[in-house]
């Protein structure tokens, strides 16, 4: 009997610890399953390293499963509220493609696990390429405090700058249609005079980002002189609009003329002993008509370049027509005509040139200056004559006539204008007036058949009732 009693026993404490201990991990309650809210794809140094986040109830620890391999537990941020949350990125990068994630809880006193949580499916992309930088080299010596920084990124990528290793700026968003585009980023604050270091990191339309570029080294250096510039000059051997820009520059220098802030030339100056060149530029092509801006920089061979020279403002206005005076222009042309003999006259014109009668140098001047002031006289008392005759009346020009004329068609077709404006007015009113009484007529209708429908009403009321 002891015996059986052991056996019972035995077999009590075996279901406990093998079975019924098992069932109780694995068939734990379904709100105790953890949730996995989202998974965030991180770029940089945390490239292909997903951020996994998600809830689980309060007093438990959460078990992350990628691909159905158990990577770690994830980091609970613990609250006093029935629920946390919760975070987890694996250690290592996964490898591109697509991939699963799901979660277990264990309760932390009893050690009880959860079922599987919701999987939810992600993908690690290839890595994004990192930008190459092309601009500022350590060969060139930059005299700007602001040296564009140049280079190349994949398309639809935006550029993050880093200048000696803080965070400068970004570009926008780089597109080309070849799948590389290039860019050019210029520093917001100037750079002091020394040594710099510049790289860059790119990033998708999903934020997404690169490793960084390589490292470019550079040197900002004290800026050249500025050239000084003059006023344009114009003169008889220029056209209007290409005038000569003239200045003064240090020797040995290259000079870059930009004209409405663009570039429209360069040159290397002519050296002068005495260590300060002057320059003259003429603009390759015709400037428009109007205000313009010129101002110059200059630059050496290794490509360092000085500030804006002085600012010049200039006008471009076309040439004037020549004029002319105004007894010119009232002046009527003087046709002389000879009647001649036909056939006579052109046997001995082709037989024998006729030469002109010889006449000395002063009696020509006396000839044109006779004929000038017998033609001053004449068209002076033409006008005297003409301002007589406007003033008395007693002769009518043509273009009195002309006047008299327009004012009388004028008058009659302001009658003709009148007359019609009246007709149009008293045909509007006329309309209004039978529209009026149509609508009077049609209300009047309406009445009548509503106050014969009453009538009806009332009769049939008033009918007496038989019960059936």
């Amino acid at each position: 009997m002891k015996m059986n009693i052991k056996r019972l026993l035995f077999l009590f404490v075996f279901l406990i610890f093998f079975v019924l201990v098992p069932i109780s991990f694995l068939n734990a309650k379904a709100g105790d399953v953890p949730i996995i809210i989202r998974v965030e794809q991180i770029g940089g140094e945390y490239l292909n390293r997903p951020l996994i986040k998600g809830l689980t109830l309060s007093n438990t620890e959460v078990m992350v499963y990628i691909d159905g391999v158990y990577l770690g537990d994830a980091h609970v941020n613990v609250e006093n509220t029935p629920t946390n949350n919760f975070y987890f990125q694996p250690v290592k990068a996964i490898d591109p493609g697509e991939h699963v994630v799901s979660a277990v809880a264990k309760d932390k006193t009893s050690l009880t696990l959860s079922s599987f949580s919701g999987e939810i499916v992600f993908n690690t992309n290839h890595l994004l390429p990192a930008p190459t930088l092309i601009e500022p080299s350590e060969d060139i010596a930059r005299g700007r405090v602001k040296p564009p920084i140049i280079g190349l990124a994949h398309d639809d990528t935006l550029v993050h700058v880093f200048i000696d290793g803080i965070y400068n700026g970004k570009t926008e968003i780089l597109s080309h249609k070849s799948g590389t585009a290039n860019f050019v980023y210029k520093p917001f604050l100037n750079l002091n005079v020394g040594k710099h270091s510049a790289w860059a990191v790119a990033e998708d339309l999903a934020g997404k980002k690169s490793e960084k570029s390589n490292v470019l080294y550079f040197t900002i250096e004290e800026s050249l002189p500025a050239p000084i510039i003059y006023s344009p000059v114009v003169n008889s051997d220029t056209v209007y609009n290409k005038p000569f820009i003239v200045g003064l520059a240090k020797n040995d220098l290259i000079i870059n003329v930009y004209i409405d802030h663009k570039l429209n030339g360069s040159f290397l100056v002519n050296n002068n002993e005495s260590g300060t060149a002057n320059f003259a530029y003429k603009p390759f092509l015709s400037l428009t008509g109007g205000n313009h801006l010129v101002y110059t920089t200059a630059r050496d061979i290794r490509g360092k370049e000085s500030h804006w020279s002085n600012l010049i403002y200039f006008n471009i206005s076309s040439p004037m027509a020549p004029a002319i005076s105004l007894e010119a222009a009232l002046e009527e042309p003087i046709v002389k005509s000879e009647i001649i003999e036909p056939m006579e006259e052109i046997d001995s014109f082709f037989q024998e040139p006729v030469s002109p009668p010889e006449e000395s140098e002063s009696e020509q001047v006396d000839i044109l200056e006779e004929e000038t002031s017998v033609t001053d006289d004449k068209v002076m008392d033409e006008i005297g004559e003409i301002l007589q005759q406007t003033e008395t009346g007693e002769e009518e020009t043509g273009a009195i006539n002309e006047s008299k004329e327009q004012q009388s068609k004028l008058k009659l077709n302001l009658i003709i204008f009148i007359l019609f404006l009246a007709a149009i007015i008293a045909w509007i009113f006329w309309v209004n007036r039978e529209l009026i009484k149509e609508r009077k007529a049609q209300s009047d209708e309406e009445d009548k058949k509503d106050y014969k429908d009453k009538e009806n009403e009332n009769a049939d009321k008033n009918l007496p009732k038989f019960d059936l």
